[in-house]
């Protein structure tokens, strides 16, 4: 009975705690004074009085058997939350009673909206409780569908050949088959002894002639006679007409192949002498300084000139018309160049005069060694 007693006084203080430790205001009737000891013992709810300061929290004792639920009474009005009190230290755990049965759990009281305490430090935890009883096996559920053929695996390793089986009976004596080809003919045996030379046979026919054989090759050419005697001179035949006349063949060609070094200024042009190589016909070319070239007659000429310089220069090469008139066309400077040339036609009068002509620079032109300088005129009609 004194055990009793304890408990119920542990239980008041750990219900009041845990109370306080939740923010809940908790009232229960007089009916469960005597059975303190049930947690959710509810009675009619009385008016809230202020809540008075929080105490200390006194040490936890053991907890005792809990008793049946009663009924969950209305949640009264929520009085102001007072100051929570510091939490004491946790006291040893001390036996655990044994178990009672649960009574039947009461309604749940309307819950109040308390301000939330601080909450306190984490108690230690307690001691882990008995496995429960395992729970019988649950009925096999259906066989899932067949899943996806997997991909052939590779091809095992060859076994080690078996021992050779004994062998079989003889079979049956099979169908002949059929004739095989003749085989080569054998050798040609030896010669027999000649036998007795028969009587002479009577004389046969004559044959038919042969036909004729091809003809031979013609034998070689004999000697070549003698020369025979000159005829008589025939007589003269009379005189034919006149050819058509020919083409008048004008042209001329000279080539500088020296080397020469030809001084030029600006204001003094200089002529290119030509005393290599000429081929002239009607056309001529002055003499001893080979630079002046006259055409023997009226027409259309076609005239060409090159010339091959050792070092590039930015010179001025023309053709001059009787020493005065440069010819249309011919002229060509400009660029600094080591070839300077020109093609054209033109209509010269009989005897006019050509010469080529380098100026526009103070410098000297050296001519290549080899073919430094050509002219060229010839005459189309």
């Amino acid at each position: 009975m004194k055990n009793k007693n304890n408990k119920s006084k542990q239980n008041q203080t750990l219900n009041r705690s845990n109370i306080y430790m939740y923010g809940y205001t908790n009232s229960y009737s007089s009916d469960c004074k005597s059975n303190i000891s049930s947690i959710n013992c509810t009675g009619p709810t009385g008016a809230t009085g202020p809540t008075g300061p929080t105490g200390s929290t006194g040490p936890i004792g053991n907890i005792g058997d809990i008793g049946p639920t009663g009924q969950a009474g209305p949640m009264g009005a929520t009085g102001p939350t007072g100051i929570i009190g510091t939490i004491g230290s946790i006291g040893n755990t001390g036996i655990t009673g044994n178990t009672g049965a649960t009574g039947p759990t009461g309604m749940a009281g309307s819950i109040g909206i308390g301000i939330t305490g601080i909450t306190g430090p984490t108690g230690d935890i307690g001691p882990t409780g008995i496995t429960g009883v395992i729970g019988s096996t649950g009925a096999t559920g259906p066989i899932g569908s067949t899943g996806m053929t997997g991909s052939t695996g590779p091809i095992g390793v060859t076994g080690p050949t078996g021992n050779v089986g004994s062998t079989g009976a003889t079979g049956p004596i099979g169908v002949t088959g059929i004739t095989g080809n003749v085989g080569p003919t054998g050798p040609t045996g030896p010669t027999g002894v000649n036998g007795v030379a028969g009587n002479i046979g009577p004389t046969g026919a004559t044959g038919p002639i042969g036909v004729t054989g091809a003809t031979g090759n013609i034998g070689p050419t004999g000697a070549t006679g003698p020369i025979g005697a000159t005829g008589v001179t025939g007589s003269t035949g009379s005189v034919g007409p006149t050819g058509a006349t020919g083409i008048e063949m004008v042209f001329g060609y000279g080539a500088n192949n020296q080397a020469v070094s030809i001084p030029i200024s600006v204001g003094t042009p200089a002529n290119v002498s030509f005393p290599d190589a000429q081929n002239l016909s009607a056309v001529t070319i002055s003499s001893p300084d080979f630079q002046v070239f006259t055409v023997p007659s009226s027409g259309r000429y076609y005239i060409s000139y090159n010339v091959f310089l050792t070092v590039g220069l930015a010179m001025t090469s023309q053709l001059i018309q009787n020493g005065v008139t440069p010819i249309s066309g011919s002229q060509r400077s400009g660029l600094i160049a080591t070839k300077f040339n020109a093609n054209l036609i033109v209509s010269l009068n009989a005897n006019d005069t050509i010469i080529l002509q380098l100026s526009g620079i103070n410098a000297t032109a050296s001519l290549q060694g080899g073919t430094g300088a050509t002219l060229t005129i010839i005459k189309l009609n």
